[in-house]
Order: C-alpha cells, then sequence, then structure tokens
C-alpha cells in the first residue's frame, strides 16, 4: 500500500483562503497614506486581495493603508479600459522575492473595490 505525505503548510494555507486566486499580471499602482506611488505587478489577484511584485520599500510594512489601481487587460473587458480601484492593508511583506531585482512581495487584503470603466474607444 502507497503512503502518500501532505505538506500540512500547503493543506492550511488552501483550505483558510476564501476566494480562488488567479495568476493575473497587471500593473498596479500603489499609493501609501503619504501619497507615495509605487509601480507593481500582480502574481495573483482574487476577490479579497493580491500578490505583488513591487518596488523595495522599508515603508511598506504589515498594517500599512494602501490604495491601489489594477489596470485589466481590454482582452477580458470588452475593449474598454477597465480599472479597479481597491482600498486594502498590506498582510505580508517579503524582501526575498524579488531578490537581486530591486523589488519585494507584498500580499494585499482588500477592504473595499470599485469597478471604473471608460467608454469604448
Amino acid at each position: 500500500m502507497a503512503t502518500t505525505v501532505v505538506n500540512q503548510t500547503e493543506v492550511e494555507r488552501h483550505e483558510r483562503r476564501k476566494a480562488s486566486r488567479y495568476n493575473l499580471f497587471l500593473p498596479v499602482i500603489v499609493r501609501t497614506a503619504r501619497q507615495q506611488s509605487l509601480h507593481a505587478r500582480s502574481k495573483d489577484v482574487s476577490a479579497r486581495g493580491a500578490y505583488l511584485l513591487i518596488e523595495s520599500d522599508d515603508s511598506l510594512l504589515p498594517g500599512t493603508e494602501l490604495d491601489l489601481t489594477l489596470t485589466l487587460p481590454t482582452e477580458v473587458t470588452a475593449g474598454a479600459q477597465v480599472l479597479v480601484r481597491t482600498h486594502g492593508r498590506a498582510v505580508r511583506v517579503d524582501k526575498s522575492a524579488g531578490e537581486g531585482t530591486g523589488h519585494m512581495g507584498l500580499a494585499v487584503a482588500f477592504e473595499t473595490r470599485d469597478f471604473i470603466r471608460s467608454a469604448s474607444p
């Protein structure tokens, strides 16, 4: 009889997620309470949050309030530009995620989100 080893941490992490995550590599503008703007790219996104690769910044700590603007690709929005504006908090900072690139990983939990659709071209 074969034995299967399951990584308990992976199982717990999967079960804690309340929304499906999607691998979406989108441009993101992140604004801090100090009105500082940072450029990032999403690595994955869900209805409740996102994981970003962002310019390294020592002021970004868990609990930091953030405003994010994600730009959805026109291929999935029927040709119109759609922005997703969210307000949330940093929940995890991973300084080793972008090692050697000047970037770090940032997990953000969304508290609010608005979809802004421009007129079709």
